[in-house]
């Protein structure tokens, strides 16, 4: 079995460019909590409430477990809540909740 070359022998990666004439994305994160399944946070960011939203996490996530139990269709991995000018996120796994809610700034209000 070959060994692989130490890092410090490997050649930099190339950063991928943008596509001409896009520009940067125009969206700012308002809020994430990444906390454990029990509850217990791990992170935060300007969560208003984080108790308010490790009980909303928990909830959906109860929620998401009956009805997967339900219906045969699969494991419930995440919830997306689109809205014309923000995107909130919950994701689920065995070891962790994680809330992200983000803005775009560029649909005028």
């Amino acid at each position: 079995m070959s060994s692989l070359p130490p890092s410090s022998t490997l050649p930099p990666r190339p950063r991928p460019r943008p596509a001409r004439g896009a520009s940067a994305p125009n969206v700012a994160v308002t809020e994430t909590l990444i906390c454990t399944a029990q509850g217990d946070p791990i992170y935060q960011f300007q969560c208003a409430d984080v108790l308010d939203r490790v009980a909303l996490l928990q909830n959906i996530a109860q929620q998401a477990t009956l009805l997967s139990q339900a219906l045969p269709l699969g494991k419930f991995e995440r919830l997306e809540i689109r809205q014309p000018d923000r995107r909130t996120v919950a994701l689920f796994s065995q070891d962790r909740l994680v809330f992200v809610s983000v803005v775009n700034t560029a649909v005028p209000k």
